[in-house]
């Protein structure tokens, strides 16, 4: 049950940008952790047959760490590089098995994909999911600080569902 209704084959959901969130946390300097979040991005859970397909479309500049100066530097053209690649995606398929989702898709940060593997769980009225990444699988190269950013980044998302028409 989400938000009081089955979740169920035949139905589509939206995820709802004021309930749910995507995190992340990368090392720096292999002593402190700085962890951020993404403030705006769209996706869904479409059924398909006896398969879900997911989709989310991230907007790179609304990435936030609670550091006004280190966000502009993130947004740049060395890091994510915000106006030439403004939004980040993911496209897979989830396969339900009890309380969770085996999920499979390709995710793309910078114009550079890969395939990601990952399990969402169904936690009271949302889904909770996270998965670690390599940033040098998506050619994240920080130049003469790439040694001082840790290489891991881990992404964590609670999504609430809205039911769609669509």
């Amino acid at each position: 049950m989400v938000f009081g209704f089955h979740f169920s084959s035949g139905q589509n959901y939206l995820f709802s940008n004021k309930e749910s969130s995507i995190s992340f946390e990368v090392s720096h300097l292999d002593i402190l952790t700085v962890a951020g979040e993404f403030q705006r991005f769209e996706g869904s859970m479409k059924s398909i047959n006896q398969e879900w397909r997911v989709s989310l479309v991230v907007n790179s500049a609304s990435i936030k760490t609670n550091n006004d100066d280190r966000d502009k530097t993130i947004k740049g053209a060395q890091y994510l590089n915000v106006d030439k690649f403004p939004e980040m995606f993911f496209s897979g398929k989830a396969v339900r098995a009890s309380k969770e989702y085996s999920v499979k898709g390709d995710l793309s940060i910078c114009g550079n994909s890969k395939r990601i593997d990952f399990l969402l769980k169904v936690v009271g009225k949302h889904l909770e999911g996270s998965v670690e990444i390599s940033r040098r699988d998506f050619k994240l190269d920080f130049g003469g600080m790439d040694m001082l950013i840790g290489d891991r980044i881990k992404i964590h998302a609670e999504l609430f569902l809205i039911s769609s028409r669509d």
